[in-house]
């Protein structure tokens, strides 16, 4: 694997790993550029009850407290923003000058 780069699946917060990965190659070259953690079909039941239980209060929470999610949300993707477009272009085999459907919008809608 050319990358350092280590990808999680997320249940309930957690971060987790699998005995089972999926290759994900760079689409120009065929390298081999990370491995993305395949889940079991429990972590799958698992994600989704703590989902629906995690709606229960996110259906409970005011405006006030989705905006400052959502505005955290915001905050992560800008501090972060030129891995993850740069992360989307291997994915994708596409140049900076070619992104991805989306992408320019996206680092658009980030700065």
């Amino acid at each position: 694997m050319a990358s350092t780069l280590k990808f999680h699946n997320i249940i309930n917060g957690e971060l987790r790993t699998s005995d089972k990965a999926h290759q994900v190659p760079d689409p120009r070259t065929e390298e081999l550029l990370w491995d993305a953690p395949l889940a079991t079909l429990a972590d799958l039941d698992e994600a989704v009850k703590a989902a629906q239980q995690a709606q229960k209060t996110w259906g409970k929470s005011t405006i006030e407290e989705r905006r400052a999610v959502l505005a955290r949300i915001i905050e992560v993707f800008q501090a972060n923003k030129e891995e993850l477009f740069a992360i989307l272009m291997k994915e994708t085999g596409k140049s900076v000058g070619h992104p991805p459907s989306g992408a320019r919008e996206s680092r658009t809608i980030w700065s």
